[in-house]
C-alpha cells in the first residue's frame, strides 16, 4: 500500500482572509492528496485584509493549516526569513509536490525542488487592474 502524497502550497493569503485560486486549489487537490497550507509570513503590525484571518472560510478536510509569523517587518531581513521558512517547510514537510506564488520568496525551495526532482509549480494569477489601484 503506498502512502498518500504531500503537497505544499506557500499560500498567497492568509487562510480565511479571502477566498480565491488558492483555497479553491487546495480543496480540489485535497480530494487526492494530503494537503498542507503555509500562510504567507506575518509580519508584525500587518493590516491588509490578505494578513488577517477572519475566519471566513472553513478549512476543507485533508489540508493541514500552518500559521506563520515572522519577528521583523518587510524588508531584505523579511525577504531572507521567507526564502529560509520556504525552504525548510518543503524541504523538512516530506513533501512530494510543491505550489508557490511567489516570484521571490520561494527561489530557494523551487531550487531544491529542482535538485531532488520534486514536483514544483509556480502560480501567477495577478490582473492589472488590482496592480494600479
Amino acid at each position: 500500500m503506498s502512502e498518500q502524497k504531500k503537497i505544499a502550497i506557500i499560500g498567497p493569503v492568509v487562510w480565511g482572509s479571502v477566498w480565491g485560486h488558492g483555497p479553491e486549489l487546495a480543496n480540489h487537490l485535497a480530494s487526492r492528496f494530503e494537503v498542507s497550507w503555509y500562510d504567507p509570513l506575518l509580519p508584525p503590525g500587518a493590516e491588509k485584509s490578505s494578513f488577517i484571518d477572519r475566519n471566513a472560510y472553513p478549512l476543507p478536510a485533508g489540508v493541514r493549516l500552518l500559521r506563520r509569523n515572522c519577528p521583523v517587518r518587510p524588508g531584505v531581513i523579511y525577504g531572507l526569513c521567507m526564502e529560509l521558512r520556504n525552504l525548510w517547510a518543503v524541504a523538512h514537510g516530506g513533501v512530494r509536490a510543491m505550489v508557490t506564488y511567489y516570484p521571490v520568496g520561494t527561489l530557494l525551495a523551487l531550487l531544491w525542488c529542482r535538485f531532488t526532482g520534486k514536483r514544483s509549480m509556480f502560480v501567477y494569477a495577478d490582473r492589472p487592474d488590482i496592480i494600479e489601484n
